[in-house]
């Protein structure tokens, strides 16, 4: 998927960002590829999402259209967690935990 294409390329070894970073594993790049799928997010993201944390997973951010919340999905080797805050009051909407 072109969106990851960038981070694929320079986060696959250890320390891609200079301070010790953990490389993110081809598994976490076909994870998060899996979760864009499913929760058909293609037209609601792109490169500007996408965070590459440096302990060795993928987080997703984007704002609904229609509720203006916040969603935030950090993606790993086996888990996801997947969260949803008010951009109105900040409060925390949802929460789910899923396993690969």
């Amino acid at each position: 998927m072109d969106i990851f294409e960038k981070g694929y390329k320079y986060t696959l070894h250890d320390n891609w960002d200079g301070e010790g970073a953990i490389a993110i594993k081809p598994d976490v790049f076909k994870n998060a590829i899996n979760i864009v799928k499913k929760y058909q997010l293609e037209s609601l993201i792109d490169d500007s999402n996408i965070c590459y944390n440096p302990n060795g997973t993928i987080g997703i951010e984007w704002e609904e259209v229609v509720t203006k919340n916040l969603v935030n999905i950090e993606i790993g080797l086996t888990r996801y967690s997947m969260y949803i805050e008010s951009t109105i009051d900040k409060s925390l909407v949802n929460t789910y935990d899923g396993v690969f």
